[in-house]
C-alpha cells in the first residue's frame, strides 16, 4: 500500500481529495494549516492511500485534473506530492483502534464487530462495521433515532 501526500492550497483540497477518492483510494485524511503547524498558511494536505503500482497514475490522473480546475479559476498552486510505502497490513488494522463501543441513550449500545461487549440485562446492543460514512453511532442524526 502506499500513501500519497499531495500539498494544495485549502481551497482546493476538498475537490482533489474527493478526485483521488473516486479514482479508487481507499481511504483519505485531510490535514489543514492548523493541523499542520507550519509556516505555510493557506496550504493543505490531501493524503490518499492506494494501492501498491498505482501511484504513477494517480499522479499524471492529478495533474490533468488540476489543470482543469485551474482553468476554472479554482487556485491549485502551488501544490506538490510525495509518496510514502504503508505496511498493509498495519494500515488495514490500525484504524480500527479509533472506534470503540459508544452508549446511546439509556438502552442501546453502537458496538463494532471486533470489540466484545457483555450487555446488561436492559441493554441493546446493535453490532455494526464502521464504514466511510455509516456505523460510528455517534452522529446526531443516529443518536436521536435511538433515543426516539
Amino acid at each position: 500500500m502506499n500513501r500519497i501526500v499531495v500539498g494544495v492550497p485549502i481551497g482546493a483540497a476538498d475537490a482533489v481529495a474527493n478526485h483521488l477518492l473516486e479514482g479508487g483510494a481507499s481511504g483519505l485524511e485531510l490535514h489543514d494549516d492548523e493541523t499542520l503547524q507550519r509556516s505555510a498558511p493557506g496550504q493543505a494536505e490531501v493524503v490518499a492511500y492506494l494501492p501498491a503500482g498505482e501511484v504513477q497514475q494517480r499522479v499524471a490522473g492529478l495533474d490533468r485534473y488540476l489543470d482543469a480546475l485551474r482553468s476554472t479559476g479554482t487556485p491549485v498552486d502551488p501544490w506538490s506530492w510525495r509518496t510514502e510505502t504503508v505496511n498493509d497490513s498495519e494500515w488495514h488494522e490500525r484504524w480500527k483502534e479509533s472506534f470503540h463501543a459508544t452508549r446511546v441513550g439509556r438502552r442501546f449500545v453502537v458496538c463494532p464487530p471486533w470489540q466484545s461487549w457483555t450487555a446488561a440485562p436492559q441493554e441493546l446492543v446493535v453490532i455494526v462495521s464502521p464504514g466511510q460514512a455509516f456505523g460510528t453511532g455517534t452522529h446526531p442524526s443516529t443518536t436521536l433515532c435511538l433515543r426516539a
